[in-house]
């Protein structure tokens, strides 16, 4: 059966140890969904991950959501280093977690607020690091091919707090 091409952003994988979430002050006028990648500026207030975040600022996933936030709204995030997440991937060329074993298979965020996904045809920022199949709502493994889901942790040195992961 063919995956459907619907990415949601992350979500805490299901079978992975929870981490709770803390509470981080967000940038001026930030709108994030619950479960956006985040990242943490320079002033160490939390906005929206692009595809253009650096790495070494990406913070972690969402937990809540805010909407042309006032500097310094509070959002829940799930930032730490260890969480294990799960997304939709670009293509369905990464059969299994085996096949990305190396450190340098790590793959770059792609999407806006409420649709992002890993893009597998890019790694410049290299946010995600492939660990796993995910699963369908229903429970079962998500299908080989495009659109899959993956489990996957944010990348050592993408992390803002990369040297614990």
């Amino acid at each position: 059966m063919a995956n459907a091409n619907r990415p949601v952003g992350f979500t805490v994988a299901e079978d992975a140890v929870y981490y709770p979430p803390k509470e981080w002050p967000v940038e001026a006028s930030a709108t994030i969904t619950k479960g956006d990648m985040v990242y943490i500026n320079s002033d160490g207030r939390v906005g929206i991950a692009t595809s253009a975040t650096t790495a070494g600022d990406f913070l972690g996933v969402a937990a809540s959501s805010v909407t042309s936030a006032t500097v310094g709204d509070p959002i829940l995030v799930y930032d730490n280093p260890r969480q294990i997440f799960q997304g939709q991937i670009s293509t369905g060329a990464l059969a299994d977690p085996y096949t990305t074993r190396s450190l340098a298979a790590c793959f770059d965020l792609a999407g806006t607020t409420g649709v992002q996904y890993i893009n597998a045809a890019s790694a410049t920022s290299t946010m995600a690091k492939i660990i796993g199949v995910g699963k369908e709502p229903n429970g079962s493994a998500s299908a080989t091919g495009l659109y899959q889901k993956k489990l996957f942790r944010i990348a050592r040195g993408a992390h803002a707090f990369g040297c614990l992961a």
